[in-house]
């Protein structure tokens, strides 16, 4: 989940675009406000793009950039394959809990990577009330939970028990914490402050903006050897590149984050861990499923594997690509996969 240097003010500046776009045909590019605007297809990945907003059928599809780097390496590399079947694209950061407002207003129209562990309610009331369509799962199978580096467990005797946190939250004190463990996150939603709560957890959670954060702690952390518990998730660059483990908190169920009375805290919920074999999905609005039928049904056909994400993220956080350069560098590693998903084209 690599930061990008370029974030636009999406709130106000997407109200306007959406007006813009239904009442009158606009152009969109990267020049100055007084430059004349380019009405040539720019299908290159090196920068966000517009075509003209004439019929639907023409306006580009929004793909949304999220805050972490397989996710934004993977939205590049579906975008790439959306221009080869004719299918003009744009890129739009926003962030995970922005994305559903935006689908609701149709300001984005293609998700990627949408994970069960920190979305699965807002899907569920999304596609019950049609503001998005479900474009299938992917190969791989997603976890998100708390996370070590392998040289800390022995400095908790017990890990990977959740319960070892129980009696050594001070080693992942630090001097501004009073003595609580500091747990750190990211800007997703992923219920670290209830489970805290539902578990009895002496620890602080320490929300970091986004993975590009999370990298550069967990670099500064294991160069010193210092103790660090942190979110993670897979697939994930640490996959193949780290060595670490997940804590095990108590296995996930329906019921735990339904009914307070399930489980071992009987007054809340969420004191169990995070589905330790979630989906992955691609969703899309209902404007792009009506408008590029074609363009939909080979989406329909994107299966990322674990290994596939996985290198997505390790291409810029190990191997210093940026997001286009790691975009086709993942397209010349898995060519004939992505080949048989995009067939004869559009």
């Amino acid at each position: 989940m690599t930061s990008c240097k370029l974030r636009i003010k999406f709130v106000s500046f997407s109200l306007c675009l959406a007006l813009l776009c239904h009442f009158l045909p606009a152009y969109a590019t990267d020049a100055k406000p007084d430059a004349k605007p380019d009405t040539k297809p720019n299908t290159s990945i090196d920068k966000k793009t517009e075509t003209p907003v004439t019929l639907d059928n023409k306006r580009p599809a929004v793909i949304a950039l999220n805050d972490w780097a397989s996710q934004r390496v993977l939205s590049w590399v579906v975008g790439r394959l959306l221009t080869e079947m004719k299918v003009p694209v744009v890129y739009q950061d926003i962030k995970v809990d922005d994305q559903w407002g935006a689908f609701r207003l149709g300001l984005l129209d293609v998700q990627v990577e949408l994970w069960q562990g920190t979305n699965f309610k807002r899907y569920d009331q999304h596609i019950l009330k049609g503001f998005i369509v479900n474009a299938g799962n992917h190969t791989a199978t997603a976890r998100e939970e708390w996370w070590y580096p392998s040289y800390v467990k022995p400095m908790c005797p017990g890990l990977p028990d959740w319960r070892a946190l129980l009696k050594c939250s001070n080693v992942f004190a630090t001097p501004d914490s009073a003595g609580r463990g500091v747990y750190y996150s990211g800007q997703w939603n992923t219920k670290g402050g209830i489970r805290v709560r539902a578990l009895n957890l002496n620890f602080n959670i320490k929300r970091l903006e986004d993975d590009a954060a999370l990298w550069q702690l967990l670099w500064q952390s294991m160069k010193q050897r210092k103790p660090i518990i942190m979110i993670n998730w897979t697939p994930n660059w640490t996959d193949t590149r780290l060595i670490g483990e997940f804590v095990e908190f108590p296995p996930y169920d329906d019921l735990c984050v339904t009914y307070a009375s399930w489980g071992l805290n009987k007054t809340l919920r969420y004191d169990c861990g995070n589905p330790i074999s979630g989906w992955v999905k691609k969703i899309v609005s209902p404007r792009f499923e009506k408008n590029h039928p074609c363009a939909f049904r080979a989406l329909k056909k994107v299966a990322f594997t674990t290994q596939m994400m996985s290198e997505a993220a390790a291409l810029v956080i190990t191997d210093k690509y940026t997001e286009q350069q790691a975009a086709i560098k993942w397209m010349e590693m898995f060519k004939t996969q992505w080949e048989e998903w995009v067939g004869e084209g559009c």
